[in-house]
């Protein structure tokens, strides 16, 4: 059988249905193809907007970040210079006591000295180991006065680190 005998077969009105049927199910494909589109594109812009805020907010936050590790390394150096400041005046008054203990040393030995100086009838009159007590006992204040200047020195670079580190852990902790 010849196939354009068959197609001259059926009626025009069955072309026309057929045609009409292709036109409608040409329409629906492309309707169901542009709402497809659409909600690609609405679904699209919500999520730029979204994550553009989210962007906004992480770089807010980025900056009020980068302002309190300012304050805070600002804060740390405040009280680096301030302990600093603590530990020279405390190393001058370490130095003015020296001095002042030297003095008192040179004083005591120039006593010493002249309780035992030649033609002193005070020392001709005392015994043999006066001297050497007096000499003594010079020694003993010498070193008593060396260990409590270290031990000044210490505690006051102690103390100092001490508030130093209560100061940064307080200002770290705000």
């Amino acid at each position: 059988m010849n196939p354009l005998a068959l197609l001259s077969a059926i009626s025009p009105r069955a072309w026309l249905e057929v045609g009409a049927a292709v036109a409608i199910a040409s329409a629906v494909a492309w309707a169901i193809h542009h709402e497809r589109d659409v909600g690609r594109h609405e679904i699209q812009v919500q999520w730029d907007a979204d994550r553009a805020r989210m962007k906004a907010e992480a770089d807010k936050a980025q900056a009020a970040n980068d302002a309190e590790s300012a304050r805070r390394i600002e804060t740390l150096k405040e009280i680096e210079r301030d302990s600093q400041d603590k530990v020279a005046a405390a190393r001058d008054a370490a130095s003015a006591a020296t001095d002042s203990a030297l003095r008192l040393q040179q004083r005591f030995a120039a006593a010493a000295r002249s309780r035992t100086a030649p033609g002193n009838p005070a020392a001709a009159a005392s015994s043999a180991s006066a001297p050497a007590a007096s000499d003594l006992l010079a020694d003993v204040f010498n070193r008593i006065d060396d260990a409590a200047g270290q031990l000044a020195a210490y505690a006051d670079a102690a103390r100092i680190a001490g508030a130093a580190c209560e100061r940064s852990y307080d200002a770290l902790g705000h």
